[in-house]
């Protein structure tokens, strides 16, 4: 699934997609996220999203937004939130060096199918 990214001339979503996760900026849209949020969990079942920064105050608020949604259409969701380290990474001459990365924080969301 694409969405548009915050350099595109449209409205602004998130930063971009990485390893199937969307990654939140602290410039993205808040009411477009919401819906673009909402339709990915409603479409498959699951989504990601991470954030790092400032955006982790947007994330947590959104997710918090698609969770009320959930209970309003009486949809269970299971929620995973994980901290995913800053990467460290080799220069040049072989020294290892923290990149400018930061710890990212990381909410999945899954629709808990009800047996029937």
């Amino acid at each position: 699934m694409s969405f548009p990214l915050l350099n595109s001339p449209t409205i602004d979503y998130y930063e971009g997609e990485q390893d199937g996760m969307m990654i939140i900026s602290e410039r993205s849209n808040t009411k477009q996220l919401l819906k673009t949020f909402w339709n990915e969990l409603l479409d498959k079942k699951q989504f990601s999203a991470t954030a790092e920064g400032d955006a982790t105050v947007k994330l947590v608020s959104l997710i918090e937004l698609v969770k009320r949604r959930c209970e309003e259409q009486k949809v269970s969701v299971r929620q995973s939130i994980a901290v995913l380290p800053s990467i460290r990474m080799l220069s040049g001459n072989g020294l290892e060096k923290e990149t400018s990365s930061k710890p990212k924080l990381k909410i999945d969301l899954q629709i808990i199918e009800q047996a029937t």
